[in-house]
């Protein structure tokens, strides 16, 4: 017999037709030292019909350190775009970072849609050869069931999602990058 709990279960990949993940990086590098700047964007071309609090991660391997990060959020209203502060969820100092996003306002407004999210790292590392990859991957988990909310943790290259309470989720197609050193 298998045996699983439901509510850990994605219910399914939310489609690029609706919401599309982008990763842009930057070597600025200096020295001794191999340094990026990266970027994991996600952009909704569709509102969600659920707006509840969703997850935005990016996780690294290769123990480069996080030496700054930040992030932002811009909801939309009609025409107008609205940027939104978003809490840090999670840090794992050489392995990664999640934020947590309310898709929609507070009062849950159906005419509030999101629009684009991004999350910003730098990260570095002491220069070896320049032959040693390391992957750096972005992760969305968006709720779809308002009990409960969404986990995240993050380890060397990975995210991991699960669900708490009655809650249930789908993720975007992750997207991901290699950087040396």
């Amino acid at each position: 017999n298998i045996s699983y709990d439901s509510h850990n279960i994605t219910r399914s990949v939310i489609p690029t037709s609706t919401l599309t993940l982008k990763m842009i990086k930057s070597d600025v590098s200096s020295g001794s030292q191999k340094i990026y700047n990266i970027q994991a964007i996600a952009i909704w071309k569709n509102a969600p019909f659920f707006k509840n609090k969703d997850q935005f991660a990016l996780a690294w391997g290769g123990n480069f350190a996080v030496t700054s990060y930040s992030s932002s959020a811009y909801w939309k209203a009609g025409d107008q775009g609205f940027l939104v502060t978003c809490p840090l969820s999670t840090i794992t100092p050489n392995a990664g970072i999640a934020y947590e996003y309310q898709c929609g306002n507070d009062n849950n407004n159906f005419s509030f849609n999101p629009w684009y999210v991004q999350v910003n790292a730098t990260i570095s590392h002491a220069a070896g050869s320049g032959n040693n990859p390391v992957n750096v991957v972005a992760e969305y988990a968006h709720k779809t069931l308002a009990l409960g909310s969404i986990n995240v943790s993050v380890s060397p290259g990975s995210v991991n999602f699960s669900a708490n309470g009655a809650c249930t989720y789908d993720t975007a197609s992750p997207v991901s990058t290699v950087v040396y050193y």
